[in-house]
């Protein structure tokens, strides 16, 4: 009997490190991040002011910009890519037509570096992530608004796999559809960025 009680005393030992084990290694769930104004507007010199971290969720001075140490960087309504001839990293990215947070995986091919012909993330009213309203007939006139269901998947220069959401172009993150925001006089300062993103740290294309 007491050979017995010790071996299942050891068989119980054994289960319950493997389930200890089996439990550690779960990958904790990924986080949604917001960052609010971003600042874009141009540095003195007229370049690209703020270079982001995705995977750290910093700011990189401008000084770094010929590094590895970022892998997008904002000016107006323009965003690069560290890759190309934005930089020296290989960074890439592209623009699918799947809201944020219906996006599950990454897509696997479609990716694109920063050339000579255009940035990987397309600028433009209507061709990239925003529309500019212009003299409107309704709604806000003069306005940069996030076009609903765009989001940004980036492969950093790490080789993680993200996605991020254009939130807001104006500072605080105000509600464009009030009577102070489609005030000129009142409306917020432009340029400063609201962005949701979400970086998956083991590599897979899993978003969510």
């Amino acid at each position: 009997m007491r050979h017995i009680s010790l071996w299942i005393a050891a068989a119980l030992v054994v289960t319950t490190s493997a389930c200890k084990k089996d439990s550690d290694s779960t990958p904790a769930p990924l986080e949604a991040k917001t960052v609010t104004d971003i600042n874009a507007n141009p540095a003195d010199n007229g370049g690209f002011s703020m270079y982001f971290n995705l995977t750290t969720g910093t700011s990189v001075p401008a000084t770094d910009s010929a590094t590895n140490k970022w892998d997008i960087a904002f000016k107006t309504t323009t965003i690069k890519v560290n890759s190309g001839t934005s930089g020296p990293g290989t960074a890439s990215a592209q623009l699918v037509t799947t809201g944020f947070d219906d996006l599950i995986d990454a897509p696997e091919n479609g990716y694109a570096t920063d050339g000579a012909t255009g940035f990987a993330i397309p600028a433009g009213t209507g061709n990239g992530w925003y529309s500019y309203t212009g003299a409107a007939a309704s709604g806000p006139q003069h306005a940069i608004l996030p076009i609903a269901g765009k989001t940004i998947v980036v492969k950093t220069v790490n080789g993680k796999y993200a996605k991020i959401q254009i939130v807001s172009y104006y500072k605080g993150n105000p509600n464009v559809s009030t009577a102070e925001f489609a005030d000129l006089a009142k409306r917020p300062l432009g340029g400063y960025y609201t962005i949701r993103y979400m970086v998956q740290a083991d590599g897979s294309r899993k978003l969510k």
